[in-house]
């Protein structure tokens, strides 16, 4: 079974709700701000306690150190480079924070204000969200630890697992994708979940299942006619956006016939038959037309909905009156082993009358 796992850790927004209590604590809300202090001394012995002090001082009368809180980390077994880097995050922690806000006013503007102003910008300015922005730098840090060449430690969890997932990162990055290069690998796995009937003389179709064929490609994260998301919430059911059509080009109802994106899916598509053995241009003049076709077909299907998914499930209940499409047991046991999701939560599962207008589609040019 598949999983996606994407998780956050909230502890620094923990840690910052208990300073600011204690501010607020230790005085109203129109006392002047607070003023942080993260002084680091560099330890001349190995042994020698780092020494850390974190100061909140409200009116200049009450102060908070963690100074003793640092000794006792030490004397824990925290390790010096330890230390240091929990010095170096608080540091940039801090620069999240806007300080001139006061906590007990804004605290949301107190902890995070200046986030936007020290996140690497990874988006358009209207693209952008906080959560788009945590996820790029949990991607960076995900590629700074791969990319690591140390070792982890002996007494790591999952330190097998770890250097397995290294390894395979490793050799992505070493991949040589440009020029295309046969595969016999991939032209079995292709094979054995459905066929590649261009240069299979044995392909017949009438044991082809478009459905299941999409169904295996969710396993290995390949969109084909099923374009399958996880939700982040138990019990982590699939949920369903409309497939992306194309290949070096996404294409939509406005631009499936245009200069640009048909001569640069042309071009892709041509590469591959050639690379696997199909020399008749005329041939390969056809299985063109033929899968652009049923990419005009599927589109004018989305156009009765404005691609919108939100449409289309008014479209299948109130118009169409549309039956549940009757293969999803099938994809739940390709591609879930058999784990059962309530079918009928619009929020989650596929347009009834998307997928019962595609099927026809599909059925009728299994070829393409």
């Amino acid at each position: 079974m598949k999983v996606k796992i994407f998780g956050l850790s909230f502890l620094p927004i923990q840690l910052l709700m208990l300073s600011a209590l204690a501010t607020c604590i230790a005085k109203s809300t129109n006392t002047a701000s607070e003023v942080i202090v993260v002084n680091t001394t560099a330890a001349d012995d190995s042994s020698q306690h780092p020494n850390t002090e974190l100061i909140l001082s409200a009116d200049n009368d009450t102060a908070v150190t963690t100074k003793a809180s640092a000794v006792n980390a030490a004397d824990n077994g925290l390790n010096e480079i330890e230390s240091e880097y929990r010095v170096e995050y608080a540091k940039k922690m801090l620069t999240y924070m806007n300080q001139s806000v006061e906590p007990c006013d804004d605290f949301y503007e107190y902890a995070c204000g200046n986030w936007k102003n020290v996140m690497i910008e990874h988006q358009s300015q209207h693209k952008r969200s906080n959560l788009i922005d945590i996820f790029y730098s949990l991607g960076e840090a995900i590629q700074q630890l791969l990319l690591d060449e140390n070792q982890p430690r002996d007494d790591f969890a999952y330190k097998s697992e770890l250097n397995l997932t290294k390894r395979i990162y490793s050799d992505c990055l070493a991949a040589d994708l440009y020029p295309l290069q046969k595969s016999e690998v991939y032209l079995e796995v292709i094979k054995s979940i459905g066929g590649f009937p261009a240069v299979d003389s044995t392909w017949k179709p009438d044991n082809f299942s478009w459905f299941n064929m999409s169904a295996h490609l969710t396993n290995y994260d390949v969109i084909g006619l099923i374009k399958e998301e996880v939700l982040p919430q138990y019990p982590f059911p699939p949920y369903f956006k409309l497939p992306d059509l194309g290949f070096a080009y996404i294409v939509h109802s406005d631009n499936i016939h245009l200069n640009s994106s048909k001569e640069l899916n042309e071009k892709l598509m041509r590469n591959y038959l050639r690379l696997y053995g199909v020399d008749d241009e005329q041939k390969i003049d056809q299985i063109i037309t033929d899968i652009v076709n049923v990419w005009s077909a599927i589109l004018n299907i989305t156009k009765n909905f404005d691609e919108d998914l939100a449409k289309c499930e008014v479209l299948s209940a109130v118009v169409m009156n549309e039956e549940m499409f009757p293969l999803w047991d099938s994809y739940l046991e390709i591609a879930w082993n058999g784990t059962q999701f309530e079918l009928e939560d619009e929020d989650t599962w596929p347009c009834n009358y998307f997928y019962n207008q595609l099927d026809k589609v599909c059925n009728a040019n299994k070829e393409a």
